[in-house]
Parts: C-alpha cells; structure tokens; sequence
C-alpha cells in the first residue's frame, strides 16, 4: 500500500504543478490577447487616418486640377487678346505719323477699328 501512497502523493504533485503550468499560460494569454487588441486599435486608428488623409488629398487634388484648368482657359483668353493687341499694332506701324496723329480733332477724333479708321460720330 505504501507504493500506492506514493504513487497518489506523486499524482497529486504532478497536478499541482500542472494547475501552476496552466495558470501561467492563461495569464501569458491574457496578456498576449491584450496586446493583441491593443495593436488592432492602434492599427485601425491608423488606417481610419489613412483614410481621412487620403480623402482630403483627393479634394485637394480637384482644386489643383479646377485651378490648373481656370488658370489655362485664362491663359488661352489672355494669349487671344495679346495676338489682337500684336495685330492693331502692326496695323498702327504701318500708317504713317500724320495719319495716326489725331489730336487735332480733339474730343471727335475718329477711332480705328480693326485696321481701319472710322469717323466719330
């Protein structure tokens, strides 16, 4: 009997050591499932402000292209108007000084139109 003793004494030793093991494990667990959960927040934080960034890029980005688009249609209409202006110039140098000398008309000088000059009315 005194080996069935021992063998119950060994038994018994053998479980505490495994509840102790097993305790370990679960508070490692614990703690492992913590991280875990900490991570995943501070992971989705991350991606929640991936996205407001993204998305704020985005509309930036349409404002660059709205004004690169306002800024050429202001460009194409400038260069219309300085071919115009180019145009009447030549057209001006290429009368002679007293034909473009108009002061002596004084407020019903004729206006040039074009390349052409036509009387005030």
């Amino acid at each position: 009997m005194s080996d069935h003793w021992a063998q119950v004494a060994e038994t018994e030793g053998g479980r505490e050591a495994l509840r102790t093991e097993l305790e370990n494990v679960r508070r490692n667990l614990a703690s492992v499932e913590e991280e875990y959960q900490k991570r995943c927040g501070e992971f989705e934080a991350a991606v929640a402000e991936r996205d407001v960034v993204e998305q704020q890029a985005a509309v930036r980005r349409r404002d660059v292209e709205r004004a690169v688009e306002t800024t050429n249609t202001q460009l194409a209409a400038v260069r219309v108007e300085l071919e115009a202006a180019h145009g009447r110039l030549e057209a001006l140098q290429g009368l002679s000084c007293s034909e473009t000398d108009f002061s002596m008309f004084g407020p019903h000088r004729p206006k040039i139109v074009g390349h052409s000059v036509k009387p005030h009315p």
